[in-house]
């Protein structure tokens, strides 16, 4: 089924300058949707792509674009399929980019709708990231408590 997403490098820069100046959004999209697409797998695929093009279609309003976008991902997608170290190199940044902007996780439940085993492994690993990301360390907590503390005690005192 990728077979029909390959295209020559000329075909792919026509592409890539049509969808140039969609904004950041949409760049932030096309990064993360080929990784979905390759999470899912190739058992997964048809479910996989027809949740990209709702989600693109959705996203993108202006009639001819969905579908040149579309094109896109899946030609990043197929990259990804035959270059497993690029895949999980660009994995690890998309996961990085969603724990950094978790309103991003949305693409990423609608993408994976009808493949729970994948949403629920997904999902696992960005709540690690997140958590990890945003903890604070021990000495800094020790000095949050502290402070917290007094400032409550010199409430208690200002009070009374």
């Amino acid at each position: 089924m990728l077979e029909q997403y390959d295209m020559n490098m000329i075909e792919y820069l026509f592409i890539k300058w049509q969808t140039r100046s969609l904004g950041t959004k949409a760049d932030k999209m096309m990064a993360l949707l080929p990784v979905c697409v390759c999470i899912a797998g190739e058992d997964k695929l048809e479910v996989s792509t027809k949740n990209i093009y709702r989600i693109i279609a959705r996203h993108i309003r202006n009639k001819p674009l969905p579908k040149i976008v579309f094109r896109r991902i899946m030609f990043k997608a197929r990259k990804y399929f035959l270059n497993q170290e690029l895949f999980e190199e660009n994995k690890h940044k998309v996961l990085e980019m969603v724990v950094q902007n978790i309103q991003m996780f949305s693409l990423i439940l609608d993408a994976f709708e009808g493949i729970p085993q994948k949403l629920d492994e997904i999902t696992e690993i960005i709540k690690e990231g997140y958590e990890t990301s945003f903890t604070l360390p021990t000495e800094t907590k020790r000095l949050l408590d502290y402070q917290e503390r007094r400032y409550f005690s010199d409430e208690e005192n200002t009070i009374d």
